[in-house]
């Protein structure tokens, strides 16, 4: 296929029977929670724990973003505070 699906209406989409991967952390979560074969991979400990981590991560981020008047199409302070000073 040479088109980009990005960009095609989602009636369209469906009407290929394609189905889009997750837009969002929020929805890629969602989606790893209805994975059993990925749940059972990554064992019933980080299976419960990695989603919560990232919730709490995103939920962070997004109140960090609020209050410094930054967007989100930018490297944010929270940003590297969060991921790179620890290196």
């Amino acid at each position: 296929m040479n088109d980009d699906i990005g960009h095609w209406p989602d009636e369209l989409v469906n009407q290929r029977g394609i189905v889009r991967l997750p837009a969002s952390l929020e929805e890629s979560l969602t989606a790893l929670g209805r994975d059993e074969v990925m749940l059972e991979m990554l064992g019933p400990v980080i299976a419960e724990h990695y989603p919560a981590v990232k919730r709490y991560e995103a939920s962070a981020y997004r109140e960090a973003l609020a209050d410094s008047g930054q967007t989100d199409a930018e490297v944010t302070d929270w940003e590297r505070t969060t991921y790179l000073e620890p290196l």
